[in-house]
């Protein structure tokens, strides 16, 4: 933040600004609403969103308008604001030119499959990611933008799980959740632990709870050192859900030791006030 205001704010009013200022203003101030959300500051990310969206129309950087659309559509997702989700989404869509690279697309349509989840909108919803699965499967590579962020087959296979989740089609969700782990390495710790908590809460849906228990006791594990309260929110969420099932042999031991680990974070994170740690 710091950057942002005391070297790149000054060259957006300066006489040698030119609209490729503005677009690589937009891009770092989006950049720093995604630190700020995995960091459980959503109310800071939603400013730094729409300033990026303000930055992106000035410098008429059309795909980088679309991106900080859908950052706002995921941003309202997360918080479970499904109405201003889709407006997001479908705005996003709508900034799209053609001229964008194949991963902005594929991660604008991966919002709309989950917007359109997200309000029950269960045929709208698995339209979207069958576009996008066409997409990414079979396109050539493009020219990628500076700006905007990479998006492949597993980031779709995360989102569709979560989609998934969302409309109650529990095996599909369970699918596309393994096939996003096959797709990550085991150093990305943070997007496996995501796509790990998606496969234990559609366990739960299909009521394999001993294995979604036992998934979710690996993800307390590997989260020791992930420094995101993304992942630290969702876990709290797996355990919620596996709760009612804590008299199931094991789970009660298994969830004693998650609560365990998201008290420890709770502690990493105690510089933030009440209502960032409830948005995580």
């Amino acid at each position: 933040m710091q950057y942002l205001s005391s070297r790149v704010g000054p060259q957006l009013v300066s006489e040698s600004s030119t609209p490729g200022t503005f677009v690589a203003a937009a891009g770092l101030t989006e950049m720093a609403g995604w630190m700020a959300h995995d960091a459980g500051r959503d109310e800071v990310a939603a400013r730094h969103f729409q300033r990026a969206l303000n930055l992106a129309y000035a410098g008429g950087g059309g795909a980088l308008t679309a991106q900080a659309w859908a950052s706002r559509a995921h941003l309202s997702l997360h918080r479970g604001e499904t109405a201003a989700a889709l407006v997001a989404a479908e705005q996003a869509w709508r900034h799209l030119d053609g001229g964008e690279d194949v991963a902005l697309r594929g991660r604008i349509l991966a919002m709309r499959t989950r917007a359109h989840a997200a309000n029950g909108d269960a045929a709208h919803s698995r339209s979207s990611l069958a576009q996008a699965e066409r997409l990414l499967t079979s396109a050539s590579s493009a020219s990628a933008s500076d700006w905007t962020s990479p998006f492949d087959l597993g980031s779709l296979a995360s989102e569709a799980a979560r989609s998934m989740c969302d409309i109650g089609d529990y095996t599909a969700a369970a699918e596309h959740a393994r096939h996003a782990l096959e797709l990550r390495t085991p150093d990305r710790v943070r997007a496996r632990s995501l796509a790990s908590l998606t496969l234990a809460r559609a366990l739960v849906g299909q009521r394999r709870i001993d294995e979604a228990s036992a998934v979710a006791q690996r993800v307390g594990h590997a989260t020791a050192g992930v420094g995101s309260l993304v992942v630290t929110g969702q876990l709290h969420h797996v355990v919620e859900t596996l709760a009612p099932y804590s008299s199931v042999n094991g789970v009660g031991t298994v969830l004693a030791e998650l609560r365990g680990v998201l008290t420890r974070h709770q502690g990493m994170y105690h510089w933030l006030g009440d209502e960032d740690r409830k948005g995580a």
